[in-house]
């Protein structure tokens, strides 16, 4: 639990230090490149809290970073599926 919290504390350092001129995919594949430390996992990570981010940017930019780091670690807990099955 906690390295996941670390992993959305990153995410979210990430996003702050990220400029809008550069597509947001070729940032962090840059930032991939700069720390090859991260494995596979972590970097679906990384990718997958920060596209969360965007997605709640409205709701997520009105709050506290712990607020923040506990809403993203609740999704990531129990995320919502989405049955896309016809019936």
């Amino acid at each position: 639990m906690k390295y996941l919290e670390n992993q959305i504390r990153k995410s979210l350092e990430l996003i702050k230090e990220y400029n809008p001129d550069e597509p947001f995919h070729l940032y962090l594949k840059t930032q991939f490149k700069l720390n090859k430390n991260w494995g596979s996992k972590d970097r679906k990570n990384y990718r997958r809290i920060c596209y969360f981010y965007w997605r709640n940017y409205a709701f997520l930019k009105s709050i506290s970073t712990d607020d923040q780091i506990s809403w993203i670690l609740n999704y990531i807990d129990n995320p919502i599926e989405i049955d896309n099955t016809t019936h």
